[in-house]
């Protein structure tokens, strides 16, 4: 299981080196004759990631500082280590806050207000 996990790293470390290293190169100015060469490139992405990943692999450090030593590793891992935001707390949050604020508690302060919506949503996520 650990080498398929390790195989399946290398291939994304690949990838994203190979893109990055493509988005960089269309930004500078390529003279027309290193337009066409292809093959130095793609062995030197191929051993830079597998090289990369099979370091941050045996590294005994397991803290998430040692990140930082691995470059490529630290970028993947920010992308697809992140938890997506989600908006349905805080509608959740503004549709109670709409049933507290109504028109016959209009003299609330705004502290009560605040302290009304929390203990509400406190309630129901019991």
């Amino acid at each position: 299981m650990k080498n398929r996990v390790k195989n399946l790293c290398i291939n994304i470390a690949e990838k994203y080196i190979e893109n990055s290293s493509h988005t960089e190169l269309s930004v500078d100015n390529v003279d027309d004759e290193d337009f066409l060469i292809f093959s130095s490139q793609e062995k030197c992405f191929d051993s830079r990631a597998n090289l990369e990943v099979v370091q941050f692999f045996n590294n005994k450090n397991k803290a998430l500082t040692c990140l930082d030593s691995y470059s490529t590793i630290k970028k993947l891992f920010i992308r697809y280590n992140t938890s997506l935001p989600s908006s349905a707390p805080f509608e959740r949050l503004f549709l109670f806050a709409g049933f507290i604020h109504a028109p016959n508690r209009s003299n609330l302060s705004n502290t009560n207000f605040e302290k009304l919506v929390f203990l509400k949503l406190n309630d129901i996520y019991r």
